[in-house]
């Protein structure tokens, strides 16, 4: 049930660095869904399909959920995205 809340292991770990009491984030590899069409999944090489019940709609849903809740939650913590310019390192 883990994956169809949070879709990809980076989120997962952006809170668990979140809930260890880190200061500082830096994170790389939200690529979101745009990648998996052309077949550049990050650790599926080749995959053209999105996970499961995923939606594009349902992507862009739970990447706003999760940086407002993560920033309400841990309004302290500075977050450095490493992979700047893709949409989905916002």
């Amino acid at each position: 049930r883990g994956a169809e809340v949070l879709s990809q292991i980076g989120l997962v770990m952006i809170l668990f660095a979140c809930f260890l009491g880190c200061k500082v984030i830096k994170f790389v590899g939200l690529d979101g869904y745009e990648p998996i069409y052309k077949g550049d999944h990050a650790h599926e090489p080749g995959k053209k399909t999105l996970p499961g019940i995923f939606t594009e709609e349902l992507f862009d849903k739970q990447y706003k959920f999760f940086w407002k809740y993560t920033r309400e939650l841990f309004p302290d913590i500075e977050f450095t995205n490493l992979g700047e310019g893709h949409k989905f390192h916002k």
